[in-house]
């Protein structure tokens, strides 16, 4: 009930929350789930909203498709109701009155990817490595949890910083990208409004990060400039190509075609997968065995073990910083600074070199209304 008053609080009134009523959807795993989830969750909701302290709108049946096989259900939703409104009028309370606690494991495991598309968080044995991953976690999230953020977006709760990483296929070897955080969820362009330290954010960024992962574990020298920018390739194709190398990554069979959104990403129609692969390899001698290969999810791996170490150090030498899955938000002032740990993590971690990239924050004259 707190989340759906929140939401009106925060000046989203028509913002729907999903929720599972009945036992088998609500009950994950149990060490995913949040205090209140418990069997009797689905009465308690249907009782308040039976007395208006809550509106829900219940879901509808599931469907199949036909031609794709997945399986879709309306989830219901709630939101704040009539009394409690009514409620948080009369007791004046504001949007600052209202704090982030609580929170549920921030290791998780998915298995692999089901046939409905669906990658549920499954259980799992606690071990010394897991043990490891979750003593790191709780020592970036307590750090985060103490850094001074403001927004000059109105409709963003900065007390939403807890993260988590979330391993893939059901193994710790592949994933572990660091999610959550309110400003991994805004546009790129509406970060600008963040401020760290009462500082504008300036972003660092990892760029051309998996080739440059795979030239470091082979030992080898990228070629100078951009790795995308083939031979004969017009600049316009560069999206395009980085596209197409990243899809070569994660192939589980032999693909025969350009990766879905190629073309409109560039690729001009004269070139088929054959020519772009053949480019790709001449051009990364080095590293075309990868190429194509299902590489990728280890490279997921490496780079959330960077970020991850990246955070560490910054967070031993007091720098604040939001991780952006292969980026960093971080002061104006402390660019340098996090760049040389940026760049030293990734020799250290993969033995080639690293590029960051630095943008300026985008909204520092964008109107937020």
């Amino acid at each position: 009930m707190c989340d759906a008053l929140f939401e009106h609080a925060i000046g989203d009134p028509n913002k729907q929350l999903s929720v599972y009523l009945t036992k088998n959807k609500a009950i994950a795993p149990v060490r995913y789930r949040y205090p209140f989830q418990r069997d009797n969750f689905g009465r308690i909701v249907k009782a308040l909203a039976d007395e208006q302290w809550l509106t829900l709108v219940k879901g509808g049946a599931a469907e199949r498709d036909e031609e794709t096989g997945k399986i879709t259900r309306l989830v219901s939703t709630i939101s704040a109701g009539p009394v409690s409104i009514a409620w948080l009028a009369t007791n004046h309370l504001q949007v600052e009155d209202f704090k982030l606690e609580g929170s549920t494991e921030c290791i998780v495991l998915k298995a692999a990817r089901q046939p409905n598309g669906n990658k549920p968080a499954i259980d799992y044995a606690d071990t010394e490595h897991t043990k490891s991953l979750r003593r790191d976690m709780e020592q970036v999230n307590v750090w985060l949890a103490s850094l001074h953020i403001t927004t000059r977006d109105p409709t963003v709760d900065v007390s939403d910083r807890y993260l988590r990483r979330v391993f893939n296929d059901g193994t710790f070897d592949h994933g572990g990208r660091l999610c959550g955080g309110f400003w991994q969820s805004m546009k790129a362009a509406r970060r600008g409004a963040i401020s760290l330290d009462g500082e504008p954010v300036v972003t660092l960024d990892y760029g051309q990060t998996f080739a440059r992962i795979l030239y470091g574990l082979e030992g080898a020298k990228p070629p100078q400039g951009d790795l995308y920018a083939l031979p004969g390739m017009p600049p316009s194709a560069r999206k395009g190509v980085k596209l197409t190398f990243n899809s070569l990554l994660f192939a589980t069979s032999k693909p025969s075609r350009l990766p879905q959104g190629a073309r409109s990403a560039g690729i001009p129609k004269r070139y088929g997968l054959v020519d772009v692969l053949t480019l790709l390899k001449a051009k990364h001698p080095a590293i075309a065995h990868h190429l194509p290969s299902n590489i990728g999810p280890q490279l997921y791996l490496i780079e959330s073990e960077i970020m991850l170490e990246v955070l560490l150090r910054c967070r031993k030498q007091q720098l604040p910083a939001l991780p952006i899955h292969d980026a960093l938000l971080v002061p104006a002032s402390k660019v340098h600074a996090a760049r040389m740990i940026m760049e030293t993590v990734f020799m250290e971690r993969t033995g080639g070199t690293g590029a960051v990239g630095v943008t300026p924050a985008a909204t520092s004259n964008l109107s937020l209304q």
